[in-house]
């Protein structure tokens, strides 16, 4: 401080030439996130080695707020000039936040959509990843997409006996969320029907042989029909049905057959 005084007529003079300082309770920048409810103005305050009235001389000017898409600031300006005309380096604070009343948008086509369940072993079923998709069918005006957060219930992994939906939601920024409901398959449970058992005399051995027909409905193609007898496969009589319907086994010599039949799930029957 250079603060000099001396006496001329009776009269003091003061040189001062230290700048006033300018103080506000707030970081130069704040954030007020999404939709403030209510904007408090900054509060300034200076203070100068000498001039005692110095805060009555502080100005603070109010810019408008400005708009950038969903974008809004605001900026305080505080200048003050103490007596000895000295000028305080003048101090600002701008305000942002975002302004978003619309919650995200998903398209239109989601809400008819079917998905497969994933297999997660024999004849398991579990709910698929589903949050990628909606993803990249969603947008929002104020969150760029891949900064939307997207869940899904049930979680994906978590296991299905019965075609299910499945509720994907999708949150912006501001917390603004739409949902999307999306059904995810289980296919129906493997039916085996036994329709007909024929016996028939052959010439060659003068024994009684049998036909076994069957239906086999549900799951999923292709199968795999196995026949076992006394525990033991028989590998010759086993065969694939790439669809769904009506099978035959025939020539079976007299005795007790288990026939399964195995869809490409591993679904059994």
């Amino acid at each position: 401080n250079a603060n000099i005084g001396y006496c001329e007529s009776n009269k003091f003079r003061v040189f001062e030439t230290v700048k006033p300082e300018i103080l506000v309770n707030v970081e130069d920048s704040v954030d007020l996130g999404c939709n403030p409810s209510k904007i408090e103005t900054p509060e300034f305050e200076a203070t100068d080695n000498c001039d005692a009235d110095i805060l009555n001389k502080l100005k603070v000017e109010e810019g408008a707020i400005k708009k950038d898409g969903c974008l809004r600031s605001q900026t305080w300006t505080a200048n003050v000039t103490d007596t000895c005309g000295n000028a305080a380096d003048a101090v600002s604070v701008t305000y942002t936040w975002v302004e978003d009343n619309l919650p995200p948008t998903i398209e239109n086509e989601l809400e008819s959509l079917n998905v497969k369940a994933d297999v997660n072993g024999p004849c398991v079923f579990v709910v698929p990843d589903l949050t990628e998709i909606v993803k990249e069918k969603s947008s929002d005006k104020c969150t760029a997409q891949e900064d939307l957060l997207v869940t899904q219930t049930p979680a994906a992994g978590e296991e299905i006996t019965q075609t299910s939906d499945v509720i994907v939601e999708v949150r912006d920024k501001c917390n603004k969320t739409s949902s999307v409901t999306i059904k995810v398959i289980v296919p129906d449970v493997l039916i085996l029907e036994e329709l007909s058992q024929k016996e028939t005399m052959t010439c060659s051995d003068g024994k009684p042989h049998a036909t076994i027909s069957s239906s086999v409905s549900g799951g999923v193609a292709p199968y795999t029909i196995t026949v076992t007898k006394d525990e033991t496969p028989l590998s010759e009589k086993s065969q694939e049905l790439q669809t769904a319907g009506n099978f035959s086994i025939a020539d079976l010599e007299v005795g007790e057959y288990k026939v399964t039949v195995t869809d490409v799930n591993g679904c059994a029957v």
